[in-house]
């Protein structure tokens, strides 16, 4: 859990508000605030997931393309 907020008492007193972490591979991308960077890593998960479903001629290809 990670404090995702602090809110305050009507006392004035602050309060902190946790709630679970983001699950999965994309925790740390969805705590990125850059569009860039979160979009960069994005594709490059995609491009290995993409990598360990593709067969030797397609690999090939890819790296034709990404080159």
């Amino acid at each position: 859990m990670e404090i995702n907020r602090i809110e305050f008492s009507d006392l004035g007193i602050p309060i902190a508000i946790y709630e679970p972490a983001p699950a999965g591979k994309l925790a740390l991308l969805e705590r990125v605030h850059e569009s860039s960077i979160g979009q960069a890593a994005r594709t490059l998960l995609d491009l290995r997931q993409t990598w360990e479903s593709s067969t030797q001629e397609e690999r090939k290809d890819l790296v034709h393309i990404m080159l």
